[in-house]
């Protein structure tokens, strides 16, 4: 597994940037690529519990507690080995997840500092999209209500881009 070309952002990176990411790519390669898919929500809940125990134990995860985001985005770029297996019910199963809460990725209503008791954090809603297949899935306060409402607009007769113009330049 190779890294992702840093050229693009090279100047906003360190050395260690860089070393790190070739690093978590072979860790990549040699832990998570050979492990197999989860057989439904139940085994793939436990596999997303194992990946973090085996990510954090390895320290891929000290970069978010040292603040370094520019390296949290090189280990999750590299960290990346099963892009394209990737389905709704794993994102869905993910952001539900209440593993480390109340530091999970959905918040449950909690004071957002000692300092100010009246101020609240709180995941408000979830939203999951598949915009080419029109649908979006909702999980409104998901950390309090695991519910994800479907929502699909009929497609028939709509205009699709061309291979060619989906990867045509933005700017």
């Amino acid at each position: 597994m190779t890294i992702p070309d840093p050229k693009a952002v090279r100047a906003f990176l360190e050395e260690r940037h860089v070393g790190r990411a070739a690093e978590a790519a072979a860790f990549s390669a040699r832990e998570l690529r050979p492990r197999p898919e989860p057989r439904d929500d139940a085994a793939a809940r436990d596999e997303a519990r194992t990946l973090l125990s085996l990510i954090g134990g390895a320290g891929w995860l000290d970069a978010i507690r040292d603040q370094d985001w520019r390296g949290c985005c090189l280990a999750r770029e590299a960290l990346a080995a099963r892009v394209g297996d990737i389905t709704v019910d794993d994102v869905m199963g993910v952001m539900l997840d209440d593993f480390e809460t109340p530091w999970s990725i959905c918040y449950p209503p909690r004071p957002s500092s000692p300092s100010h008791p009246d101020s609240i954090y709180v995941t408000v809603a979830t939203l999951i999209m598949r915009p080419i297949l029109g649908e979006m899935r909702v999980a409104m306060l998901p950390a309090l209500d695991k519910r994800f409402t479907l929502y699909t607009l009929g497609m028939e007769g709509a205009t699709f881009p061309t291979t060619e113009a989906m990867r045509a330049p933005t700017s």
